[in-house]
Parts: C-alpha cells; structure tokens; sequence
C-alpha cells in the first residue's frame, strides 16, 4: 500500500512530503522515517487517529510534532528508483 506522508521540520514554515510503500501505514512511516536518519522512538510512543476521509493523523506526545499520511489509491502510479 502506498501513502503520502507529510512530514513536520523544526521549522514551522518547512513541511516535508514523501511517498512510501509498506504493508500498512506504520511500516511506510517507518522506512520514511530510516531514509530521513530520523529516530523510530515515535512508533513506540505515537498516538495515532483515523479520520474518516481516510487520512491517518500521528501525533508524537514528546515532541507535539504531527505527521500526516493518506493512502495514495491511483493504479496508475510510478514508483521512483532510488538514485
């Protein structure tokens, strides 16, 4: 399954956004989370909600910090090789 996950920055005007794929969200989290050299402590401590658009709200209780990630459903998309 692939996801669109925004990712949040120390700075408030930054946001980062990245696709992943993984068996479930915490999985594309997760291989998100390694490509950026960040710590996966978060999955351990993460409150996580599903709203009913289908976008899945994680919120980090340590760091106030919320990432975002909606499945992507288009058939159609390319996967990026890695550079």
């Amino acid at each position: 399954m692939q996801f669109r996950i925004r990712i949040p920055t120390r700075s408030t005007n930054i946001t980062l956004e990245a696709r992943s794929s993984g068996a479930d969200w915490k999985e594309a989290l997760s291989n998100v989370l390694r490509e950026l050299n960040r710590s996966l402590d978060i999955l351990d401590r993460m409150q996580a909600h599903e709203r009913d658009d289908g976008r899945i709200i994680v919120e980090d209780p340590e760091t106030l910090r919320i990432f975002e990630l909606r499945p992507v459903h288009d058939e159609n998309v390319v996967q990026a090789k890695p550079v």
